[in-house]
């Protein structure tokens, strides 16, 4: 009866249909609540009842049809919470839900759902984290959770679904360090964490390196070697502030380079980091790093960046060495003892030095 002009509500006689396997009247123009009373066709084993403009919560009682095996309410206007009985069906394979107005969390009992295959939750209003008993269907190959308001970073229970070929995340307030949720994913075929607040490396899977950059976008702490992000960040661009938070600083041009050959690059460098050639020219040489290793160096000895002071920091012949440091190192750390001072004294003078390679 699907995609027809049928209107009206359905009627509470569906649940006397005891022989029922089938019930489908996606595309037509029903309204009203769905009816209690199907809870009671216990031989259902698929619901389709999607492109209507059904209202309010899901029953409960739909935790009864212990045969379906395929439930599709999307695409309606349904409301409030995701009963924790209709997520426990043992033989339940597909279960899309999107489209509709659903809130509150995911219930853990999904985990009883242990033969789904297929969940779709897209464009809802769910919130909280997503649930770790989540990661222990490990038959669950499509996963869209995409659109909504879930929180918090990912447990770690989600590097057991090994099946899963197709995850979208986007448009959440998810964090946490994408490379230790996602590493071990290698049947990962389609992968979208756009828009979330997921930082770190992006892992080396094929599912990752084949995306786009609009499948990464919107997340301010990723790194990795996709088009449109920082693509060359390792540990050796990582150093701690005050508080040992860690900050990448991007020198923009570490790579290694051919030996005896010219190699180029457009400039994607931090401004006021990367040696001046660079603004003059795109050829990439030892240099650039060298200075670039310099500038960083000199600011975690003096507390901030250089600026335009770099003269300064060599002194003057003569000058006693505790009176050039007086303006040079970071006022809110100790003085030096006179041991440590002769050290950072010959260190600036190398870094110095660097910036003049």
């Amino acid at each position: 009866m699907s995609f027809n002009k049928f209107y009206g509500e359905i009627s509470t006689n569906w649940g006397s249909c005891m022989r029922i396997s089938d019930l489908r009247i996606a595309g037509n123009n029903i309204t009203g609540s769905l009816p209690p009373e199907i809870g009671n066709a216990t031989q259902l084993g698929a619901i389709d009842l999607s492109f209507n403009g059904l209202i309010d919560a899901i029953p409960r009682e739909f935790g009864n049809l212990t045969s379906l095996v395929n439930l599709n309410l999307s695409k309606n206007q349904l409301f409030g919470k995701i009963s924790p009985k209709i997520v426990l069906l043992p033989g339940l394979q597909k279960l899309d839900l999107s489209r509709n107005r659903l809130s509150m969390s995911i219930p853990q009992t999904i985990r009883l759902s242990s033969k789904l295959i297929h969940l779709d939750c897209i464009n809802n209003q769910l919130r909280q984290d997503i649930p770790r008993q989540l990661g222990m269907l490990t038959h669950l190959s499509e996963l869209d959770l995409s659109r909504n308001l879930l929180s918090d970073e990912i447990s770690a229970q989600f590097n057991k679904l090994e099946n899963l070929a197709k995850i979208n995340l986007s448009h959440n307030n998810l964090s946490g360090l994408i490379y230790e949720t996602f590493k071990d994913m290698q049947g990962l075929m389609e992968v979208d964490i756009s828009h979330n607040k997921f930082e770190g490396l992006i892992p080396n899977t094929t599912a990752f390196q084949n995306e786009t950059k609009e499948a990464f976008e919107g997340n301010n702490g990723l790194c990795g070697n996709i088009g449109g992000l920082e693509p060359y960040i390792s540990s050796n661009n990582i150093l701690l502030d005050s508080e040992y938070k860690a900050h990448v600083f991007d020198f923009g041009t570490a790579k290694l380079l051919k030996l005896d050959t010219s190699n180029w690059i457009a400039v994607i460098s931090t401004y006021g980091y990367v040696a001046p050639e660079i603004a003059y020219t795109i050829k990439v040489m030892e240099k650039c790093d060298v200075y670039s290793f310099g500038m960083v160096a000199i600011e975690v000895i003096r507390g901030r960046y250089p600026g335009v002071s770099i003269s300064s920091l060599l002194a003057p012949v003569g000058m006693e060495i505790s009176v050039a440091f007086r303006n040079i190192l970071d006022s809110r750390l100790p003085t030096p003892t006179s041991g440590i001072e002769d050290k950072l004294a010959d260190h600036l003078q190398a870094c110095s030095r660097l910036l003049i390679y």
